[in-house]
């Protein structure tokens, strides 16, 4: 399956009525990695929002897909998760449904615990895709300085294309094009320091989340033709390298490190890159 940007349209937690109280953006790639983060509608035009609970629900991990009896049923295994420290014993399936032709809207169906409650609850969602869009990439002087940037900051980007952060010339042919489709994936984790972290960067979105111990934390930036990109969202204290894909997602392979953090630096890894070509996305335009 293509990788996809879905928004969310309504939940309806049975047998209440349908309603949307979050802005709820998932991020999926080829390879089903998954962010999803639902923000409370009032918490979202905090600039400066550093306070962990506001946000519905926000986590990361992997989905699986089969069919059976004529239904396709899919699950969410969680890897990161803004309830628990334990996301692996949380249930999160259901049934997806055809399109509706009069609404566009995919159905979803199925049960799982309702943020407001604890409770494992049916429920029925409806979900929109989105247009994967067609990003500028930066050019070479705003890369370089960039990299400057980061050096100064004490980031480290290695591996990959990555050519001027270990001091040779930078070595990108990303660069010689004008714009790009891209799907990018970094993780973290360090059992030692229980902590986890998934950023992922898909067309003109990027969002991760990440936990460390009993801190959780999030980011959402979107990129528009008027202001670049641009963080939306933010909450928790921990660091997570969002910036780093909105800039250097096309410097990303699949051996390339970030080392990234607050007083204790934290290595990613890129763990997925995918780059579009020609009419390689269903859905593709220029935002």
């Amino acid at each position: 399956m293509p990788p996809s940007i879905s928004t969310r349209a309504f939940i309806q937690w049975l047998p209440n009525a349908p309603s949307e109280p979050t802005s709820t953006l998932v991020l999926t790639s080829t390879a089903r990695t998954f962010v999803d983060i639902r923000i409370p509608l009032e918490a979202l035009h905090l600039p400066e929002n550093t306070n962990p609970s506001h946000v519905e629900w926000a986590f990361a991990g992997r989905s699986t897909s089969h069919a059976t009896d004529g239904k396709h049923l899919s699950q969410w295994h969680h890897w990161v998760d803004s309830t628990t420290i334990k996301p692996e014993d949380v249930v999160d399936k259901g049934e997806m449904l055809e399109e509706d032709a009069e609404t566009g809207l995919v159905l979803e169906k199925g049960e799982m615990v309702n943020p407001a409650t604890g409770v494992l609850t049916g429920y029925v969602e409806g979900w929109r895709e989105g247009e994967v869009c067609v990003v500028p990439v930066p050019g070479k002087e705003v890369v370089r300085g960039f990299y400057e940037e980061l050096r100064a900051r004490g980031v480290r980007v290695g591996g990959g294309r990555a050519g001027v952060a270990s001091g040779g010339e930078l070595e990108s042919r990303a660069l010689e094009t004008a714009s790009s489709r891209l799907s990018v994936v970094l993780r973290h984790e360090d059992p030692a320091r229980r902590s986890r972290g998934m950023v992922i960067r898909l067309g003109q979105h990027c969002q991760g989340v990440m936990r460390v111990g009993e801190e959780f934390a999030y980011e959402r930036w979107e990129w528009s033709r008027e202001d670049g990109w641009r963080r939306t969202a933010l909450s928790g204290q921990l660091s997570m390298p969002c910036d780093v894909l909105t800039i250097l997602g096309e410097e990303m392979c699949t051996d390339t490190t970030v080392t990234y953090g607050n007083e204790d630096d934290l290595t990613w890894r890129c763990v997925e890159v995918e780059r579009f070509q020609g009419h390689s996305l269903s859905h593709h335009t220029t935002c």
